[in-house]
């Protein structure tokens, strides 16, 4: 009786869990277009500095459509800043290297942005253009 107990038991709680198993197609994969919904432009006066936690280079030169490398800083304050840089396809950076960031005013638009989309890049909101400098 009490082994019948012990599989009724157990069918119960494996079946459960199967019915909450969640269908694959039903998985969100966030892309650039739906992150980009969610940044915050803003614009600062001063030049940042920060370290580099995420960069991605521009996914081709400058010509006739503008393109933009993007990189993301944690600044001393703590705060995550994604700096858009505009037709630079020469920059690389590493990870952990420190930066300063000087605000771009120009006004962009249509500007083709790397294809790669992570979790730390979907995270972050607070968005400026800018110039990277290394010191």
């Amino acid at each position: 009786m009490r082994m019948q107990f012990l599989i009724l038991i157990f069918l119960i709680f494996g079946l459960q869990s199967f019915a909450q198993k969640k269908d694959p197609q039903n998985i969100i994969i966030p892309t650039y277009e739906h992150c980009k919904e969610k940044w915050d432009y803003t614009f600062v006066k001063d030049t940042i500095t920060g370290s580099v936690i995420y960069f991605e280079k521009a996914p081709f030169a400058c010509g006739n459509i503008s393109t933009a490398s993007i990189t993301i800083i944690k600044t001393k304050k703590g705060d995550s800043l994604r700096i858009i840089q505009v037709c630079d396809t020469t920059i690389f950076i590493s990870l952990k290297q420190m930066l300063s960031i000087i605000p771009d005013y120009t006004n962009y638009s249509n500007i083709a942005l790397p294809f790669n989309t992570s979790k730390t890049d979907c995270e972050v909101k607070k968005t400026i253009y800018g110039k990277v400098w290394k010191p």
